[in-house]
């Protein structure tokens, strides 16, 4: 009898854990907001154009166009913060990296500092967390001959394992960035909005993307070996 009552009442405990725990599986949300400070510019260029330093939105170039739009001479990157309602341990989008591939060649930025902050959210020991995310921008020269590889790109240079978020010139969209909490880290990149416009790539450096029919060789060919090997093991 004792120990049925015991089991009784560790199977209460364990539900109400369980039922606490469900109840606060989303207790943490807010909206995140960031900021874009500390700019390294590129040392070769002689007068660097510039805005909205201090803001969510930065632009460059243009004092060298190569065409007649003002707005594709134009360079601009923009973090768009997320609306969040998650828990400790489980990923989450803090927000949209908007990236425009101009199409000059001057007055860039090499780095950027985009401070991440958590506004006010529950509980409170996660209101106003700041992470700060330096995000460098790699310009490619534009061959025509191959848009993958002119393509422009922004990387982050402590996370190198995260790769690429690269935009065909003269394009512009979005990609996500990703969280989670336990203390705030950043996991990375997550979907790219429009993948006719942009897309990931596993390397931080530029001239490194191989061409879709590339990439199709060689998994044909790849294929192909795994069915000989399977063919000829048959035959045994």
């Amino acid at each position: 009898m004792v120990n049925i009552i015991k089991t009784k009442v560790f199977m209460f405990i364990v539900l109400v854990l369980l039922m606490f725990m469900n109840g606060n599986a989303f207790a943490i949300s807010g909206t995140f907001s960031g900021i874009f400070t500390d700019p390294v510019l590129n040392p070769t260029r002689d007068q660097p154009h510039n805005t909205g330093i201090g803001t969510n939105a930065i632009t460059w170039g243009n004092d060298h166009p190569t065409n007649n739009d003002p707005v594709l001479n134009v360079g601009a990157l923009t973090f768009f913060g997320a609306d969040f309602d998650t828990s400790v341990g489980e990923s989450f989008v803090m927000g949209y990296l908007w990236f425009r591939n101009a199409s000059t060649a001057w007055g860039e930025i090499d780095q950027i500092t985009l401070t991440l902050d958590t506004g006010t959210v529950d509980p409170n020991d996660y209101s106003n967390l700041q992470f700060p995310l330096r995000i460098g921008l790699g310009h490619t020269p534009n061959g025509g001959i191959n848009p993958y590889i002119d393509a422009d790109y922004i990387y982050f240079p402590d996370y190198p394992e995260f790769g690429s978020f690269r935009v065909f010139e003269g394009n512009s969209t979005s990609v996500e960035l990703l969280g989670v909490f336990g203390s705030l880290t950043f996991l990375g990149f997550g979907a790219v909005e429009n993948p006719n416009l942009g897309f990931l790539n596993p390397s931080t450096q530029p001239n490194l993307v191989p061409e879709p029919t590339t990439m199709l060789l060689l998994g044909s060919g790849l294929l192909g070996l795994v069915g000989y090997r399977r063919k000829k093991f048959f035959r045994k």
